[in-house]
């Protein structure tokens, strides 16, 4: 049974076996398979969550981690600081909502917001860039984007997020168009998030 929520699909397998150690190795078997042909979109098993799986990666790699957030306000930080131990890796979160903010708290130029506007992905790798300034992070992220329902342009529809991430000094930009509730939005841009840093993880 496959289910989808806010952007992340579960596979629940089920077996029929005589006894627990045959069902055992026909689900050992069945992940094997999964994992052989989904690769690196599987990032857990059971209970495990995409913010347990990355607190995991940056205690192997010892990452430190800081994230500047607007749209999303706090969400990827609340997320990552429900994983317990996170507090040795994670060093700082900045939910900079007002182009004020993010001029005065993160230091993205002024010019830069008026030439592309906040929800540009000039300014998400500027966010990116000064959280991870801050306090000298080995990964930096900025989001940014149009939660809705109001505030959206023909150019910027709602749901056009942008999201940068940056590990050591090597920076990716993503541009994502999601759709549904401002809610959804907001999960959804949580949760690709942290996958970009999953994945940027799991290739070190």
């Amino acid at each position: 049974m496959t289910l989808v929520h806010d952007g992340i699909v579960t596979i629940n397998i089920r077996v029929t076996a005589t006894t627990r150690d045959a069902a055992a190795k026909i689900l050992d078997s069945a992940e094997q398979n999964i994992r052989k042909i989904f690769g690196h979109a599987v990032f857990g098993v059971g209970e495990e969550t995409l913010e347990h799986a990355v607190t995991v990666l940056l205690k192997k790699y010892h990452k430190t981690i800081a994230v500047a957030e607007s749209c999303t306000g706090g969400l990827v930080s609340d997320k990552l600081t429900n994983v317990p131990g996170i507090s040795e890796f994670f060093l700082e979160g900045v939910v900079a909502y007002s182009n004020r903010a993010k001029v005065e708290i993160l230091g993205v130029p002024e010019d830069l917001i008026g030439k592309h506007g906040a929800v540009s992905p000039q300014v998400a790798r500027a966010m990116a860039e000064g959280i991870k300034k801050r306090p000298s992070a080995d990964i930096g992220v900025g989001i940014t984007g149009i939660a809705g329902p109001a505030g959206a342009t023909k150019e910027k529809p709602v749901g056009l997020v942008y999201i940068a991430v940056i590990v050591d000094d090597v920076a990716e930009v993503k541009e994502c168009r999601f759709r549904g509730s401002r809610i959804d939005i907001k999960n959804f841009s949580a949760n690709t998030a942290l996958n970009m840093i999953w994945l940027k993880l799991i290739r070190l």
